[in-house]
């Protein structure tokens, strides 16, 4: 008698089972949003830095009105 724990063992080919398989997918993918994560983070930083320094009495407010004129 064969075992139903031996027949999900294995897919289709005789490869590993699917669950088996998908892990290293999954640690992938989460890899590359921590990474994104974090690199999205350290851009804001020095974003907010960059911000600080500028020279805010020269910043221009204009309306959008005020541009579709010199189209």
């Amino acid at each position: 008698m064969v075992s139903l724990q031996a027949n999900l063992d294995y897919s289709l080919f005789g490869c590993l089972s699917v669950y088996a398989s998908i892990w290293p997918i999954v640690l992938l993918i989460a890899i590359v949003a921590v990474y994104v994560f974090f690199k999205v983070r350290y851009l804001m930083r020095i974003s907010d830095e960059q911000w600080k320094r500028v020279d805010k009495s020269k910043l221009v407010a204009w309306d959008d009105d005020e541009d579709r004129g010199r189209r």
